[in-house]
Formats: structure tokens, C-alpha cells, sequence
């Protein structure tokens, strides 16, 4: 499947299983993800096309900000991962569960 930014995606492998994040941009094979809580907007996680699932989308309007970091995810506003985290809990993709280990 071709994935496009602004899309929600389920991992479906690796020790991250079963954890929602939000394509943030696209690399050849791979897709770039983030979740707002264990990978951030700025360095988000490479994943396999492959390895992920399509689970929906934060609408056009929010994936278009996110695609140009403009608006509240712009790095000047320093809120894109919390934005982040909210859009997908309102969604139902709700990551509460995952451990931050520092």
C-alpha cells in the first residue's frame, strides 16, 4: 500500500508491535513515524511499507501542517509532538500504555 502523510498506521512487527503512529514523510520503502510520546516529530521511526498497517488518517488539513511543519507543528511553536499525541487519542489510537524507559 502507499502511504501518504497525515496516514495512522499500526505497527504489525518488530518490539514495538501493536503501537499507533502518524506518517510524518515517506523514504523509498520505508515510511517515517511518530507518535508524539516515544518518537518524535523530528526524529521519527523508519519502518518497512511491509511491517505497518493502515488504521486511518488525521484529516487533510492537520497532514497538510504536518507535511509543511506549519501551524502547531511548526518547530517555532514547539508543540507538534503533543498535538501529536492528542490528534491520535481523539482518533481512538490511544498509546497510554507505552513505557518510557530513560
Amino acid at each position: 500500500m502507499d502511504y501518504k502523510i497525515g496516514d495512522v498506521v499500526k505497527s504489525t512487527a518488530g518490539h514495538d508491535k501493536g503501537i499507533y503512529y502518524v506518517v510524518v514523510g515517506i523514504d523509498g520503502e520505508f515510511v517515517l513515524a511518530a507518535n508524539g510520546k516515544t518518537r518524535a516529530v523530528d526524529s521519527p521511526k523508519r519502518k518497512k511499507s511491509k511491517h505497518i498497517a493502515f488504521a486511518g488518517s488525521i484529516g487533510l488539513e492537520k497532514a497538510n501542517e504536518l507535511g509543511n511543519r506549519t501551524g502547531t507543528f511548526s518547530a517555532a511553536a514547539g508543540t507538534g509532538d503533543n498535538e501529536l499525541r492528542k490528534l491520535l487519542k481523539a482518533l481512538g489510537y490511544n498509546n497510554s500504555k507505552i513505557m518510557i524507559e530513560r
